[in-house]
């Protein structure tokens, strides 16, 4: 049993290509359904141009609009393979998600991208749909919402060892 232990904990390293590989494999494998909620989900936003000042736009519009309310949003950024994030925070389940990402990007090199994410609960206030014309990826949505896109939720993500 401590020999169990041992390697649970004190992992030997592997091959960083055979990772990668795996986990490329394991991309091409998703199953159908997931293919379809994926394209389906971002089809609504397939014909708009999604920049970085229009996220800070629809992020400036949302905060004004409810202020003093710590919803949770944050701008991700991935240029050079590095991920840049605002606002700082430590919340827990913005760091799983972020170092699932930098685990990601140790495998599998990843375009320059900007998108955001929400790691609040719930994004389905009418209001809230209505002011941002961006996708916010989120762990739950109602499946009416267009504007929602869904990821997988952090306890998910902090278990992840099975993809590398």
């Amino acid at each position: 049993m401590f020999n169990s232990l041992r390697e649970f904990y004190f992992k030997k390293k592997t091959n960083p290509k055979a990772d990668s590989q795996k986990l490329i494999r394991k991309i091409h494998e998703l199953p159908h359904w997931a293919l379809q909620q994926i394209e389906k989900e971002l089809s609504f936003f397939s014909s708009s141009k999604i920049s970085k000042e229009r996220i800070k736009e629809n992020l400036t519009r949302v905060e004004k609009t409810f202020p003093n309310q710590n919803l949770l949003l944050f701008h991700i950024q991935i240029k050079d393979n590095k991920i840049l994030y605002t606002p700082f925070s430590s919340h827990p389940r913005l760091q799983k998600w972020i170092a699932f990402l930098r685990k990601t990007l140790k495998h599998l090199p990843i375009p320059d991208i900007d998108f955001v994410i929400g790691i609040h609960d719930t994004y389905d206030d009418s209001r809230f749909q209505e002011l941002i014309d961006i996708p916010i990826f989120a762990i739950s949505k109602k499946q009416s919402s267009r504007k929602i896109c869904l990821f997988p939720h952090v306890e998910w993500l902090s278990h992840n060892d099975f993809l590398f």
